[in-house]
């Protein structure tokens, strides 16, 4: 159970915050856990306690319904197998009813379906994953997100009639994750469920006595995926642990600038929200996610931000494609700045927009450092900036 929490956080797509989704990679553990224990166990009816879990999940993230989800796949699993899946449907009623005790009752089902059926392509982790290949933040996870894939359906290939319920989880969460980045996580986490069985069963032929040597040559496809999945897995870890001793340990919050993180990872505008707040700038400021909650807190009232870090849930569906249409200079584009009263625009200086946005003779580039670039309207220079 820990290595699945730790699995859980591990493989969050490593950005430096937490996020309310973090609750959902844990709650999501824990359901396998419970769902596995019960199957196990041979006690179906076990899996009823969890039933109440779901209404503090619910109050924490959306992503409730991924745990209903793997209920009905465990129910249908046990109807693949002539067992009662009764049990696993009662848990998904009793589960959905729980999660109505939120502040938004049946509204929130709502909005994750506008959410599912509409995925917004902003930011990046919405994506489909081989939609983002070979942005340097993505491919080392999708890399071994599909190395994950290979060894689990491979060393798994054997366990399809005797164990339906790990190949039905497995099979939606690796669609899942191809569908969206986002999504990887469930995949990963499965297989830290299921795999260390399957490996065990691939090796059991070979006697333990055998040299190490004799039972890698015994089963060399085994061992060498085996051997790629446990050696990557150790090398993000490495690069993960040297990242939180660059913030000063876990449970250090620091936001480091693009000078302090060189190799493409997340970082934050630290240097143009120094000018900002020195110069004592105010007014309506468009900013790209994440920065948004950075903004706020650093600038404290200062300014107002359009889109912030609550887009999935406090943001109309039409302001984020807007948005996402600017950001990534799609069709009309700029129709976006006309439209909604910005007067200073913090972006980075690294993507096609900021030269776009040099050009116009409507915005100044009032601050430009390695990462990040301030542009404020023309008419608004007026008593900003001396």
């Amino acid at each position: 159970m820990l290595a699945l929490i730790l699995v859980s956080y591990f493989f969050d797509l490593a950005f430096p915050m937490l996020e309310a989704r973090d609750y959902t990679c844990f709650f999501f553990a824990l359901a396998l856990w419970v769902l596995e224990r019960s199957r196990k166990d041979r006690a179906p009816w076990w899996v009823l306690w969890f039933a109440p879990v779901f209404t503090l999940w619910a109050n924490f993230h959306a992503g409730f319904v991924s745990g209903l989800g793997v209920v009905l796949l465990y129910a249908l699993g046990r109807a693949i197998r002539k067992e009662s899946p009764w049990p696993h449907l009662a848990l998904a009623v009793l589960g959905a009813l729980a999660a109505l005790a939120n502040p938004y009752g049946p509204g929130l089902y709502l909005n994750v379906v506008r959410l599912t059926a509409h995925a917004p392509l902003w930011p990046v982790e919405w994506r489909p994953l081989f939609a983002v290949f070979p942005h340097p933040a993505y491919t080392r996870y999708g890399v071994l997100f599909l190395l994950y894939a290979i060894l689990a359906f491979a060393l798994g290939r054997r366990e399809v009639r005797t164990a339906p319920c790990a190949w039905l989880v497995l099979g939606v969460t690796f669609l899942m994750g191809l569908k969206s980045i986002r999504h990887m996580t469930f995949f990963v986490m499965a297989t830290a469920v299921y795999l260390p069985a399957w490996i065990e069963a691939a090796f059991q032929p070979v006697p333990a006595v055998r040299p190490l040597g004799q039972a890698i040559k015994k089963r060399p496809v085994a061992a060498f995926l085996l051997f790629m999945g446990l050696s990557s897995s150790l090398f993000l870890a490495a690069s993960h642990a040297a990242f939180s001793a660059t913030l000063g340990g876990p449970f250090t919050f620091r936001a480091l600038s693009s000078r302090e993180l060189p190799f493409g990872l997340m970082y934050y505008p630290v240097e143009a929200m120094d000018f900002l707040e020195d110069n004592r700038i105010t007014g309506n400021l468009q900013v790209g996610l994440p920065w948004p909650g950075y903004a706020i807190w650093r600038l404290n009232g200062r300014v107002r931000t359009g889109v912030d870090n609550r887009w999935e849930s406090a943001f109309p569906g039409e302001i984020l494609e807007k948005e996402a249409r600017f950001f990534q200079m799609e069709p009309g584009w700029e129709s976006f700045l006309d439209e909604f009263p910005h007067q200073i625009l913090l972006i980075n200086d690294t993507t096609p927009l900021f030269e776009a946005m040099v050009k116009r003779p409507d915005w100044v580039l009032t601050f430009h450092c390695p990462g990040s670039a301030v542009f404020i309207k023309k008419d608004e220079m007026s008593g900003q900036l001396e």
